[in-house]
């Protein structure tokens, strides 16, 4: 009786793979003024609403353009046909919880040609920062918080900058490469001497160096929650690549190659809670977004598998600001009917590992009712 009290106890309380349910935010059917063929850099606030870029032609016309929705109406932020601007291109879209997108975008404006940053929620966007010296390969994509603070790099000097208020601070001279700012304040980039950095104001915190275990860090953004701890991607010295978080005292390693996964599309995404969530091939073949090593328990969504009304043939898009604070995660992909679209994984409720007290509580009360219907019938 004392053994099937405990092992009742071990596996009605065994952990459960995550489930989620799946909504189409957009696809290449749906109502645009012009046919869309591709989507490509989705970001989800804790609001559940979307910022994305879009490609779309027809024989008439051609360009791309970045845009929001809630999943049932579509704000055009931008586009290279003249809405809500002369742009000639458009870079990766950031958002903040108040639903306002920043951009980088090649411009003319009263015949003067450039490159800058922007700042716009669908009607004429808002100059953050502009370089008519700029090429668009110089300048890379800029990141914005809560308080409307803008973290950009221009490429052609090295230099990181905010712009708060109005006012644009120099705060570091790089190689280049993304910051990404949290509703701290705090940036995180990376120093040519120091590697991956986080900085606010004069404290600077390193997270991950190439002095012992990684021979490179990636440069395409690695994005930090609240708490200051920072998601990134890196290549490792005694080979292949992994996913790791760090907050300037510690590493964990979230996945890496060592396992099932042969490599990872894009920098991973964090929430508050330090949930990570990152886009992954397998070495077994396909793709698929997932939060952790075990690729049964932690994915959620891989080619193959059933999305709405037909499945999974690729995932097309996973970016650093794909996972809000509710756990939501927003992806591209192509299906096998043929279109591609956007689509939001919402995590179901599911049982969880108790804490050892709590299992080791339960056991005690197990074993104490066992005890005593014994001893009463002695």
């Amino acid at each position: 009786m004392l053994c099937s009290t405990v092992l009742g106890l071990l596996t009605t309380n065994q952990a459960q793979a995550a489930s989620f349910t799946f909504e189409k935010i957009v696809d290449t059917n749906s109502l645009f003024r012009i046919p869309v063929y591709e989507f490509d850099s989705p970001a989800i606030n804790d609001e559940g609403t979307v910022a994305f870029s879009a490609a779309y032609a027809n024989n008439q016309d051609s360009g791309t353009g970045i845009f929001s929705t809630n999943g049932k109406k579509i704000t055009t932020i931008v586009d290279t046909n003249g809405t809500n601007g002369s742009f000639s291109s458009l870079g990766t879209p950031s958002l903040n919880n108040f639903g306002t997108v920043a951009f980088q975008g090649e411009r003319t404006l009263n015949k003067v040609s450039g490159v800058g940053f922007f700042t716009g929620n669908g009607g004429l966007p808002a100059t953050v920062y502009f370089d008519n010296n700029a090429k668009g390969i110089l300048v890379s994509r800029p990141s914005i918080n809560d308080k409307g603070t803008v973290a950009f790099a221009d490429n052609e000097f090295g230099n990181i900058y905010i712009n708060s208020n109005g006012k644009i601070t120099s705060i570091a001279n790089t190689n280049g490469g993304n910051p990404v700012i949290n509703n701290q304040g705090t940036v995180s980039f990376i120093l040519p001497d120091k590697g991956l950095v986080t900085r606010n104001g004069q404290v600077t915190t390193t997270i991950a160096n190439t002095n012992n275990l990684f021979s490179s860090l990636s440069g395409d953004g690695s994005p930090l929650n609240e708490e200051g701890t920072v998601a990134f991607l890196a290549n490792l010295l005694s080979g292949g690549e992994g996913i790791f978080t760090g907050n300037g005292a510690s590493l964990t390693t979230i996945a890496d190659t060592s396992g099932d996964f042969d490599g990872f599309g894009a920098s991973p995404a964090i929430n508050d809670d330090g949930k990570v969530a990152f886009w992954a091939f397998l070495k077994s073949g396909g793709e698929g977004i997932f939060t952790g090593s075990d690729i049964v328990k932690n994915k959620v969504i891989a080619t193959g598998d059933n999305l709405l009304d037909s499945k999974v043939t690729g995932i097309e898009s996973f970016d650093l600001q794909g996972l809000n604070n509710r756990g939501q995660i927003v992806f591209a992909a192509s299906l096998a009917n043929g279109t591609q679209g956007i689509y939001v994984a919402t995590p179901e409720n599911t049982n969880s590992v108790p804490e050892p007290s709590f299992l080791f509580g339960e056991l005690i009360v197990g074993v104490g009712a066992v005890w005593l219907r014994l001893h009463k019938h002695k």
